[in-house]
């Protein structure tokens, strides 16, 4: 802006353009590189000569930001790719394989038929894990080694129930049960997961006879195979 000795004054507007020197390096770090899922890690961004940022993880994540922080939530090892870019459009990639690794927890305990004496030598155990609805998914099945005990590795930090089923034609009798002690779930003792843990024990409970007496059976009788025919049975 130039003004005279009249105060009138005129003004030109002329861009400066400021240009990068140099090829962009892409490069990063980050801290952890392993550890329980879900697991939360800080990257560092150490590119140079850049102005744009894109990062993939090969959990289907991604982020434009600097010097993001991701969460890998579930159990495995995972890339991490960084293209690095000036405002031109020139670019670099720096990428690391397997370079983050997630592990998970382990749980392990026995099964016992009522007293800790008495193990339950044949049989399953099912892992079911409380989800954040309230509902439960049926993880994996193990079956009951020879001495009682079982284990599952790899479990993620959260609340777990335990089932075990011991064997039907070796333990007639004997219901499944919760750990620690209960047959139905909703008196279950949920077991919780934020370390390794050990001796979640079950006492696997007998059928109890209340005795011989009258009572009622409930439920659909169906005629024929094919005919459709329902009717109430009352006895």
């Amino acid at each position: 802006t130039i003004t005279n000795a009249c105060g009138n004054s005129s003004t030109t507007i002329n861009p400066i353009y400021v240009q990068q020197t140099g090829a962009p390096t892409a490069d990063f770090s980050a801290t952890p590189l392993t550890g329980n899922a879900p697991l939360t890690v800080q990257f560092t961004n150490q590119s140079s000569n850049a102005a744009l940022y894109e990062w993939t993880f090969s959990d289907g994540g991604t982020s434009t930001a600097v010097n993001p922080e991701h969460t890998f939530t579930e159990i495995g090892s995972y890339d991490v790719t960084l293209k690095a870019s000036t405002v031109c459009g020139t670019q670099d990639v720096a990428s690391q394989i397997n370079y983050i690794t997630t592990t998970g927890l382990s749980i392990s305990g026995t099964v016992y038929n009522d007293t800790i004496t008495n193990p339950i030598t044949s049989g399953e155990v099912t892992l079911y894990r409380k989800k954040v609805n309230g509902l439960f998914d049926s993880l994996r099945t193990k079956t009951i080694n020879t001495d009682g005990s079982y284990s599952f590795a790899d479990a993620l930090q959260g609340q777990y129930f335990i089932l075990a089923k011991p064997d039907a034609g070796s333990y007639p009798g004997i219901l499944p049960t919760y750990h620690l002690d209960h047959t139905q779930w909703f008196n279950a003792d949920p077991v919780v997961v934020d370390q390794d843990v050990t001796g979640i024990n079950i006492f696997c409970q007998p059928i109890i006879s209340s005795g011989a007496g009258t009572g009622r059976i409930y439920g659909n009788v169906i005629q024929g195979s094919t005919s459709g025919k329902t009717g109430k049975v009352q006895g």
